[in-house]
């Protein structure tokens, strides 16, 4: 399994292994060779990009397919992480417009 930590002194996550968790997310298709190597280079030398299996859920939670995914796993050291979990609502309330304007450029 792994866990989403908050990255100290950023507005973005950062996930790492943990046998004893699992993270919740959204599952996105990627159309291209360009679009995987611009996610790639979005994500930055401070993650690699892993293959593991998902599982797609219903809206009851139950499980209804298991599917390969590519997740980038941090690789910068657990010191730069804090010890609590990223929290989605939190990063939206507090954190979204630090994080769009630091990324303005990259986005377009």
């Amino acid at each position: 399994g792994y866990v989403r930590r908050h990255v100290k002194a950023k507005a973005y996550p950062a996930i790492i292994p943990d046998s004893n968790s699992f993270v919740t997310g959204l599952l996105y298709y990627v159309e291209t060779k360009l679009d995987m190597d611009r996610l790639d280079w979005f994500e930055s030398d401070e993650y690699e990009r892993t293959l593991v299996f998902v599982d797609k859920l219903d809206d009851n939670g139950l499980i209804i397919e298991t599917v390969e995914a590519d997740v980038y796993i941090w690789t910068a050291g657990a010191q730069h992480l804090e010890t609590y979990d990223w929290n989605f609502n939190r990063f939206l309330k507090e954190d979204v417009q630090r994080w769009a304007n630091s990324h303005s450029e990259d986005l377009q």
